[in-house]
């Protein structure tokens, strides 16, 4: 039997549904890093589940195995890197303090830069308890990211069957997003964590050739900074080639700033399309605002979500064109740039 709804009903339904889904948002929000993050890794790490469930066909069991081996791959070295950083920060701290390697800088006397970094450090050591508190909060989400992974691995059909259902889109637009969203995650996962953090370890590897103090805290450091665009590993090996040459070590100053310059900073040009090969990029600006925005906004889970934002946007703008295009044949006729111009730019631009 049919029912009519009243106009009146619809909206009062429409209206609860909005207030559930708000209180769902604010339920959600506080695992959104974690929900991020195990997105992220159940993309990239699922070629790595379909070859365990090839031989593993329990779906419960394949999927606690390709967990196990994610954890593993990021809860070890992760888990060292932290003890080691910490050692280094304070080294660091204490050899700047007591080698003072700005007193022969000319016009040195005009600013008191020993005790400017002193009140650097103390302000440092003010914000260190939050920073210890962001830390540990990273530390809970992990675990809730993996928990996350478990189910994305094994009912990752279910779930996008799902969440399929409910878009206005048709099957080939739905895979098209998909496809964009899932290159972009392979492209910031491959293209970027991973590049940055071997351009970190190459500059961090000829500190501790060079004998320069504390190469895993500028390890740490280059891997962050090769992280963003138009900046990288430059801003941390060029000064310090600069100084080594400056303060009378040319050759070590040398080595240096050609191994920066040759091997660090031009790394990315050989293992990049080997890495992502002819997966969709995002233009260097683009890249550049979703980083930065989404670092600003979502914090480290910024790095994935930023561009994501963007090229999921820059999909659906495309959508919506082709659609009012449809509905209006004359606007055919008007030539408009594609919004995935976005994508594949020269980096040159």
């Amino acid at each position: 039997m049919n029912q009519t709804y009243r106009p009146a009903s619809l909206a009062l339904i429409t209206a609860l549904v909005a207030v559930a889904l708000y209180g769902c948002y604010r339920l959600l929000t506080p695992f959104l890093p974690a929900m991020t993050w195990a997105v992220a890794f159940a993309v990239v790490g699922n070629p790595l589940h379909r070859f365990v469930h090839r031989y593993v066909p329990n779906p419960h069991f394949a999927a606690g195995l390709s967990v196990s081996f994610v954890a593993l791959v990021l809860i070890l070295p992760a888990w060292v890197a932290g003890d080691l950083l910490v050692e280094q920060a304070t080294l660091a701290v204490e050899y700047w303090l007591n080698h003072q390697p700005w007193k022969d800088i000319p016009f040195q006397d005009r600013f008191d830069l020993q005790s400017t970094l002193k009140d650097g450090l103390r302000e440092l050591s003010s914000r260190l308890p939050g920073f210890l508190k962001d830390s540990l909060s990273a530390l809970t989400q992990l675990p809730m990211a993996l928990f996350c992974l478990f189910f994305f691995f094994r009912d990752r059909v279910l779930i996008m069957d799902y969440l399929t259902s409910w878009l206005p889109l048709s099957e080939q637009e739905v895979k098209d997003l998909t496809r964009r969203i899932s290159d972009i995650l392979y492209a910031t996962i491959l293209g970027r964590i991973v590049l940055a953090t071997i351009q970190g370890a190459l500059g961090g590897l000829m500190f501790w050739f060079l004998g320069l103090p504390t190469p895993l805290l500028w390890f740490m450091v280059m891997s962050f900074l090769a992280l963003l665009p138009f900046f990288g590993t430059v801003i941390v090996w060029g000064p310090a080639s600069l100084y080594l040459i400056w303060s009378g070590n040319v050759g070590h100053g040398v080595i240096l700033a050609v191994w920066g310059a040759v091997v660090v900073s031009s790394i990315d040009n050989v293992l990049y399309p080997f890495l992502v090969g002819t997966r969709m990029q995002l233009h260097p600006l683009v890249t550049f605002f979703g980083v930065i925005g989404g670092l600003g906004w979502f914090g480290a889970s910024g790095i994935i979500l930023g561009p994501i934002i963007l090229a999921t946007s820059a999909a659906l703008l495309e959508v919506w064109r082709h659609r009012m295009q449809e509905l209006s044949p004359e606007a055919n006729a008007l030539e408009s740039p594609r919004l995935g111009s976005i994508e594949q730019g020269d980096s040159g631009a």
